[in-house]
């Protein structure tokens, strides 16, 4: 158990990062003073700030936030190992909910992966047809891209539905047939003496439930809760600057 993780999407994100840092410092001294910190609708300009290394890098470090949160989101690859328990198990492990577990991992490391590329993307698109003048004749593309981000989310987010959903369906296992078919609605549950960190049923096969009794699952969830709640107060505090 345990499929290998692709870091290819990742490694390109890095890339199109460091690239983005490269191109605003290759072009340094073509950057306006001040500079343009805040675009309109139609893609305007109405806020300026000096030209300072923080207003210039505001954008790339922005991106580099956004793809923290991604991967900081990435559910653990041991997800659907067995978890240790204290006295007997309440439940039995299953390994057909681990199979679904272990698929919904992987899937989901190689959809962030590339979602944090297009997003990286579209950051340094919008940043250096904006912001410098040697890519002012191509500003038309910061909005494209945008909407062609969006259309790629959607579209990748509805793959990922359809091959999760008809892909070959993994069959209950006795001890999945053992245990308690519930709804979960709220995606999580606790139960510290069941050893599945993340449950995945069979009617339901495109979720994970987490389960925060156990650490793993609750290292996990806490591991979300504090990644969205620096990221929101990151944005907030650069949108005050």
């Amino acid at each position: 158990m345990g499929a290998p993780v692709n870091w290819k999407p990742w490694g390109v994100a890095v890339v199109v990062l460091l690239a983005h840092v490269a191109l605003l410092l290759l072009y340094w001294d073509s950057i306006p003073d001040p500079i343009a910190v805040h675009f309109d609708a139609s893609g305007q300009a109405d806020s300026w700030e000096p030209k300072t290394m923080l207003h210039v890098l505001m954008m790339p470090l922005v991106s580099v936030a956004t793809a923290l949160l991604m991967f900081a989101c990435l559910p653990p690859r041991e997800l659907a190992q067995p978890q240790p328990v204290d006295g007997a198990a309440s439940v039995p492990y299953s390994a057909s909910i681990a199979q679904r577990v272990e698929q919904l991992v992987h899937m989901t490391w190689r959809f962030m992966g590339w979602f944090a590329v297009a997003i990286a993307v579209a950051f340094l698109v919008s940043d250096v047809t904006t912001r410098l003048p040697a890519f002012a004749h191509m500003q038309w593309l910061a909005p494209a891209i945008w909407v062609a981000f969006t259309i790629l989310v959607v579209a990748g987010s509805l793959v990922l539905m359809v091959r999760l959903t008809s892909s070959k369906k993994i069959e209950p296992d006795a001890e999945e047939m053992a245990r308690a078919d519930d709804e979960f609605l709220v995606g999580m549950y606790n139960d510290p003496n069941d050893p599945m960190a993340a449950i995945s049923i069979s009617s339901r096969p495109t979720r994970i439930i987490i389960n925060r009794g156990q650490r793993l699952g609750k290292q996990y969830l806490m591991r979300m809760v504090v990644s969205i709640v620096v990221y929101t107060l990151f944005t907030v505090l650069v949108a005050m600057l």
